[in-house]
């Protein structure tokens, strides 16, 4: 018998072997599946636990679903209903923002938005604006002879008749107005003031008023740090399709450094006899322009605040001070008259009184003529917030008017230019019936005083010469003074009664009016009197005015620039 190999045992049994491993397979899963199947499941139903076999598995976790989501159902709160506005609120959610109101004003009750129609602001009308401006409060001015020196390196002017006008202006209750009128708005509701408008009237001889005129102000100019004139920005006309340019435009001219220079104009120094060289501001009126003020308080956002407009510091003497970049000193070696002393004036940031809700505004003139009586009255005129806006706006012109005028404030209370001479009856000579008489004039911006002697018929004072001294250079040399008065001495009286077996010298005159006066002697005169606090003064000015301090104005001791 031939012997069998073992791979031929092998493929001889292949079928057997297989056959074999798949009925054991067979089996097993038999087992598993049929025959011994103790798995199960745990699944929550109604709140319990219950087992279920492979097959049910679905079964039951559908029923456990469907019990779950009943419960959310059944806890779920109460529908609350939705506002009105909210529907409004998803109308206009895909239309452009110009032509939807704001949220805020979706939400409070009884607006007007529905009466403009959907999805549209109520347009805004200037006239409206235009009445929502305020008038400027009652002006204050004061008048004064100044010698200034406009111009680093150019000689000082000769002495001016100017008056300096202010007035508060009631900022925050135009700002309110404003921003209740421009609420449903994109446009800045922060006014911007583009100048301040002036004009005058003076008294004529038969004490009536003239014509009124308007006011040439005048202003010391913006300069940068190299002492070049800053020119304004320009804000061009509305042509349609420049809004981003003139809105830029108008953002620069609200900066606080042309506010200052449109509000409150600056002004050069003036020459103080005995005192050297000032800040202008020792002669800003005061009064209502800044007592009041000061223990006031103003209308403004927020909790209310004293609305300080001016502080005046304790008297002293300025002995230097810094005004636009120029440094002014006080000659060496200059005496001060106590009675000469003033106040320096501070007037507190504008954005503080914006604040406080009631702005220091001012102007200066150089117009005025001597011994003649004036009153001032102003407005302020501010940028037209739908100027370029014409979509706001109520008709298309609107939105091309570039400036707002507010109303003209009441007159303010007579200005009067303080005459260039004064003169006093000084002595008398009645053996040659003679009256001696002190004048007193303004020269190179020092009070100066000559003596006459007058008959009756005499005209009083004439040009005289006197070695005076240059406050700007330091130079003392003969200046032509005109100490003529304009009056003529009428009548002499050497033996006046004045009581008490008294008697003194009287003089009837003639004043530059035309007018007939009478002047006692001033030894005589009651010491209470105006008149005579006058002529302590004007000699007190005098004897400072005739000083030659050394280098009172040469560039070692000042003025310095």
């Amino acid at each position: 018998m031939a012997k069998v190999s073992p791979i031929e045992l092998i493929e001889h049994h292949i079928e057997k072997v297989i056959l074999a491993i798949c009925a054991l397979a067979l089996v097993v899963v038999g087992y598993v599946w049929i025959i011994g199947t103790p798995r199960s499941l745990e699944v929550m139903v109604n709140g319990m636990a219950q087992s279920v076999g492979p097959a049910e598995v679905d079964e039951a976790l559908a029923r456990a679903s469907s019990t779950v989501r009943q419960r959310v159902i059944d806890l779920q709160p109460p529908q609350t209903p939705q506002p009105e506005y909210m529907k409004r609120v998803r109308e206009g959610q895909d239309k452009p923002l110009e032509e939807f109101p704001s949220l805020v004003d979706l939400a409070l009750p009884g607006t007007a938005i529905a009466d403009a129609g959907p999805g549209k602001i109520p347009p805004v009308s200037l006239t409206a604006l235009v009445e929502a401006v305020p008038a400027p409060g009652v002006p204050k001015g004061r008048a004064q002879w100044e010698r200034l020196r406009r111009q680093v390196g150019v000689a000082a002017e000769a002495d001016i008749a100017a008056a300096h006008v202010a007035a508060v202006y009631p900022w925050a209750e135009l700002q309110t107005r404003w921003q209740d009128i421009l609420s449903r708005t994109t446009i800045q509701d922060e006014p911007a003031a583009w100048r301040v408008l002036a004009r005058l009237q003076a008294r004529q001889l038969g004490g009536t008023w003239g014509p009124v005129q308007s006011v040439t102000m005048v202003a010391r100019p913006l300069l940068d740090s190299q002492g070049v004139a800053v020119e304004p920005p320009e804000i061009p006309e509305y042509d349609g399709k420049n809004i981003d340019q003139i809105t830029r435009a108008v953002q620069a001219w609200g900066d606080e450094s042309w506010q200052l220079f449109v509000l409150r104009p600056e002004y050069w120094p003036i020459w103080r006899a005995g005192v050297g060289w000032v800040d202008w501001r020792v002669h800003l009126p005061e009064a209502e322009v800044g007592a009041a003020i000061e223990h006031g308080t103003a209308p403004g956002r927020g909790r209310a605040r004293p609305a300080r407009t001016v502080k005046r510091r304790r008297p002293g003497v300025m002995d230097a001070f810094n005004e636009g970049g120029m440094d002014f000193r006080r000659p060496r070696g200059m005496a001060v008259a106590p009675s000469l002393s003033f106040q320096e004036v501070v007037v507190p940031p504008l954005s503080e009184q914006k604040e406080a809700g009631a702005i220091l505004l001012w102007f200066h003139d150089m117009s005025l003529e001597s011994l003649k009586e004036y009153r001032y009255q102003l407005c302020v005129e501010f940028l037209n917030p739908l100027y370029g806006y014409e979509d706001f706006a109520e008709a298309p012109d609107q939105a091309r008017t570039k400036v707002i005028q507010s109303p003209w404030s009441e007159w303010s209370a007579p200005v009067s230019v303080p005459k260039p001479t004064e003169f006093f009856l000084t002595g008398a000579m009645p053996r040659t019936k003679m009256a001696r008489v002190t004048v007193f004039a303004r020269q190179l911006g020092q009070q100066v005083k000559e003596t006459f002697y007058v008959r009756a018929g005499q005209a009083i004072g004439r040009e005289e010469f006197l070695e005076l001294t240059d406050p700007a250079s330091g130079q003392t040399e003969p200046v032509s003074v005109n100490f003529a008065t304009g009056a003529v001495a009428v009548e002499l009286d050497f033996g006046k009664p004045i009581g008490n077996r008294r008697t003194t010298t009287e003089m009837l005159f003639l004043d530059e009016m035309g007018q007939l006066r009478t002047m006692i002697d001033v030894s005589h005169m009651d010491k209470a009197s105006d008149a005579y606090r006058t002529y302590v003064d004007l000699e007190e000015k005098a004897k400072l005015g005739r000083q030659s301090p050394a280098g009172a104005g040469g560039p070692e001791n000042g003025p310095e620039f």
